[in-house]
């Protein structure tokens, strides 16, 4: 009778143990795909800054909230030239109706889209520009974010040549500058902090886990997730933006539509679909000294038209934003 009783609590113990174990297997599968379609819900948020004369277009922007303050800089296109301007407010609803400046008028203004990086080991602002006469990447310094007049005057970075779009990040030994070309591929090329921003590496293209052809052609914007342990590189696709991951900036990257925006998985803050939204260079925004891109929330800034106005025979632009959900 022990032993039959004994046999039964094995079998018992067994099947419990099995079902636990698909249980938690099942879980598992049920998390990732929750997971999914949480990140794959963004919240819009149209009309945070617009251009305030009617022959402008807000082009490329960088923000980042440090002491208080939301510091943004952004290129201002007219059907004259292209600059970059500056400004600052407390609130995210108050950028639209700070006062503008422009970066330092006595530079040559044949500079465009901006990004503001912060070296911690220097405890200087760099504001990187691509140079339009010829598609260089020059940098300006400043120990003060604030004050427009105190930006240095612009030097090229060696070895970065024929650039369309970059982005600047820092890891424990390296700031690291991934960029594009005009025919769209994606290259990447780094300096020692120690030695940063004077000598950098040899450029080299950057790895990707499938022999697919990516076209970089759009804006792009790295950075590191705390929540997700991973490197999220965001470019423009098709009116939305495409991801991408990796958990070393020296790796491969692979496509990873966890962190995909499209028009189909946005809402407006009333919860009404974005109509005829058209959208294009995202920018996360950034909190303080933050030379590695961290980030725990994804508040992406972007360029929005709605109605479809043009300047010229271009469109012309303002800044929204989406948040994750």
């Amino acid at each position: 009778m022990l032993k039959t009783n004994l046999k039964y609590l094995i079998i018992i113990v067994f099947i419990t143990l099995s079902c636990s174990q698909k249980s938690k297997e099942s879980d598992e599968v049920v998390i990732n795909e929750t997971s999914e379609l949480i990140t794959n819900n963004w919240i819009n948020s149209e009309g945070i800054f617009e251009a305030k004369n009617t022959d402008e277009s807000i082009e490329c922007a960088s923000i980042i909230n440090f002491e208080g303050n939301y510091h943004l800089f952004y290129t201002c296109a007219s059907s004259m030239q292209s600059v970059i301007k500056y400004t600052s407010a407390s609130s995210l609803n108050k950028l639209n109706y700070s006062e503008r400046f422009l970066l330092n008028p006595s530079q040559d203004n044949e500079k465009i889209n901006p990004e503001v990086f912060y070296s911690e080991s220097q405890k200087i602002w760099y504001l990187f520009a691509s140079s339009k006469q010829d598609k260089s990447l020059v940098y300006s310094t400043s120990t003060n974010i604030n004050d427009t007049s105190k930006w240095s005057v612009w030097k090229k970075v060696n070895m970065i040549n024929n650039i369309d779009q970059y982005y600047t990040i820092a890891n424990e030994e390296y700031v690291h500058i991934f960029y594009t070309n005009d025919q769209g591929e994606l290259f990447k090329t780094k300096s020692l902090i120690n030695s940063f921003p004077e000598k950098f590496s040899t450029p080299e293209k950057v790895r990707f886990s499938t022999n697919k052809q990516y076209n970089f052609t759009g804006s792009l914007n790295i950075n590191y997730s705390r929540v997700d342990e991973l490197f999220i590189a965001i470019t423009d696709s098709n009116n939305g933006f495409t991801t991408f991951t990796s958990s070393s900036l020296d790796g491969e990257w692979k496509e990873d539509n966890r962190f995909k925006v499209d028009v189909n998985n946005i809402v407006n803050t009333n919860g009404s679909v974005p109509n005829g939204l058209i959208m294009r260079n995202p920018r996360v925004l950034l909190e303080g000294y933050n030379q590695k891109k961290i980030i725990t929330d994804f508040k992406i800034f972007y360029l929005s038209n709605t109605n479809h106005t043009k300047l010229g025979d271009k469109l012309k632009w303002g800044l929204s934003l989406i948040t994750k959900q």
